[in-house]
């Protein structure tokens, strides 16, 4: 496709705020994006323009993340908040609490919480509620992504400033089946 059959872009909604985060969800197609002072949430389907504005009773959005096309999961502070329903009447619920970091796959489904105690939870979507399934994570972690097949890890790896980068199948499993990349610092 050659770019002179690119069409303009159009506006779509305004947030009339900075946008702070963003997600996207691949499969109906949307993106969201968060804005901080005043929180507001805004979703916008690919294929339409019927885009939705949703004002969310939290602190800050520091990163959103979608399960499906009807939940979305708005990091706040070390608060992860579920908002259910946000096609209609929005609800919102607590899920996790002391987060560091929040990751989703693009195609919904799950969600990755990395605690600042260095645990993980895993949050999945049970019919239309979030649950969560909390594991124990071997070593300090200091940042996580999740892709569509895989989980990405940079890990504290020993001692005198050492990392690795663990790339895994699922992020239970990450040490079993994982491959490392030690890096050390320079001297």
């Amino acid at each position: 496709m050659s770019f002179k059959n690119l069409s303009a872009p159009r506006k779509v909604n305004d947030l009339a705020a900075e946008v702070t985060s963003g997600a996207v969800l691949h499969n109906p197609g949307q993106v969201a994006m968060a804005t901080s002072d005043p929180v507001k949430i805004g979703v916008f389907p690919f294929a339409s323009s019927s885009s939705k504005v949703l004002g969310a009773s939290v602190d800050a959005a520091d990163a959103v993340a979608f399960l499906s096309r009807d939940v979305a999961l708005v990091k706040s502070g070390d608060t992860v908040w579920a908002l259910l329903d946000i096609i209609h009447k929005a609800k919102i619920e607590e899920v996790a609490r002391d987060v560091k970091a929040l990751a989703a796959r693009p195609s919904g489904e799950s969600a990755l919480v990395l605690g600042w105690d260095g645990s993980a939870t895993a949050l999945t979507l049970a019919k239309y509620d979030v649950e969560s399934r909390q594991f124990v994570v071997r070593g300090t972690l200091r940042s996580i992504d999740v892709s569509e097949t895989e989980t990405y890890v940079v890990a504290d790896a020993g001692g005198a400033g050492s990392s690795a980068f663990i790339r895994a199948q699922r992020p239970s499993r990450a040490r079993a089946r994982a491959r490392i990349c030690r890096s050390r610092p320079s001297r």
